[in-house]
């Protein structure tokens, strides 16, 4: 079940007009039985399936989907599929996911190093 805002499909409901749903409504999900970890953004949704997949959904203005495009409903992050995740967590516009070898998987915006990824800036360009 999802409610609250869904202007960037980040409740998974579809292309639905309302922009705000006030009470709690089904998400029409094949996996919604097997849901056992959601995370959220600001914009987006992750969540985990009992056979380890991630699948998320909402805004991709900075790629925190995993996708090539937003999406209105859950869908698999193929990039992921290898592998069994453990844990998801959304940060306002990145996501990172931990599988079973405790590898850690990051994407999305970088812009404060929070991917993990070091930041190199130039100064002085000759």
């Amino acid at each position: 079940f999802g409610w609250g805002n869904t202007v960037n499909g980040e409740l998974g409901l579809g292309g639905i007009e309302e922009e705000q749903i006030l009470s709690p409504r089904e998400l029409k999900f094949s996996k919604a039985t097997q849901v056992q970890q959601v995370a959220c953004g600001t914009n987006h949704t992750a969540v985990v399936t009992n056979d380890g997949q991630v699948y998320t959904c909402g805004s991709n203005d900075y790629s925190q989907l995993g996708h090539n495009k937003p999406r209105k409903r859950l869908e698999q992050v193929d990039g992921l599929s290898a592998y069994v995740i453990n844990n998801v967590a959304c940060g306002m516009a990145h996501s990172v996911a931990v599988n079973e070898w405790g590898q850690v998987f990051s994407w999305g915006s970088n812009v404060y190093g929070q991917l993990g990824m070091i930041i190199q800036f130039i100064n002085n360009l000759v």
